[in-house]
């Protein structure tokens, strides 16, 4: 929701109330202000609902007079719209809201590659674009090793540059943590590559299969930690 720059209302006395600058483009995630009723003569509440949906709704109490932001309340996100993906050769399924679009995806078993495949899921204004757009990715790993032993044997965590050195940009992961999802365990981490950066999470399944679990950012826009943790709510065993 961040500080609710990008937000207004016009409400039913025709003011147009605003905080900082006008509202950003819908397509990239804005939130609209509802008007529900005036608290008093001076502050407003309004809902403040995203658009595209899929994040989640706030009850919020605005100055009239400055549009500042008084106090905010979060409202559950309504899921019941949202899409199933259920796969049973990987043995998982996940929900995803309804103006997502999802592509499956394989990959060259030769040369000791250990994932086997995966689903990644966008919004549906990038389909077929053909660019590197936000998106929510599952990848399906085979390994006997454990998410921390399979993260350090692939990537490399980001380094400090030494003083004298030409500053890079970073690569690898970093502030990797401890975590549940259901009852798996998981690490969490958020990895920095040179074109996109993403909080990726992987989970340990059966059958010594690992879910490498991402959320991508890149130069055309970020993917809303929010919406990830949404999405990644939903993840099942099947």
């Amino acid at each position: 929701m961040g500080d609710y720059r990008d937000l207004f209302i016009a409400d039913e006395r025709g003011n147009t109330i605003t905080e900082g600058v006008k509202l950003g483009n819908p397509e990239l995630g804005a939130y609209l202000l509802e008007f529900v009723e005036w608290e008093s003569s001076t502050t407003l509440h309004v809902k403040a609902t995203p658009y595209p949906d899929g994040l989640p709704s706030y009850s919020v109490i605005v100055d009239a007079s400055t549009g500042k932001v008084l106090e905010k309340t979060r409202l559950d996100v309504d899921i019941s719209n949202w899409q199933t993906y259920h796969s049973d050769e990987f043995g998982f399924e996940v929900k995803y809201p309804d103006h997502f679009f999802h592509k499956e995806f394989s990959f060259n078993p030769r040369g000791g590659e250990d994932r086997v495949g995966g689903i990644s899921f966008a919004d549906k204004r990038w389909e077929n674009q053909g660019v590197h757009n936000p998106s929510f990715a599952i990848t399906v790993v085979k390994t006997n090793l454990s998410p921390q032993g399979w993260l350090e044997k692939d990537y490399d965590p980001v380094s400090k540059p030494s003083p004298d050195s030409f500053p890079e940009p970073a690569v690898g992961y970093r502030d990797v943590r401890d975590m549940m999802v259901g009852e798996m365990p998981a690490i969490r981490f958020q990895f920095l590559a040179v074109s996109d950066s993403s909080i990726s999470t992987i989970v340990q399944g059966d059958l010594n299969t690992l879910y490498y679990i991402q959320a991508v950012s890149s130069g055309l826009g970020n993917f809303s930690a929010e919406l990830h943790d949404q999405i990644l709510s939903t993840f099942r065993f099947v």
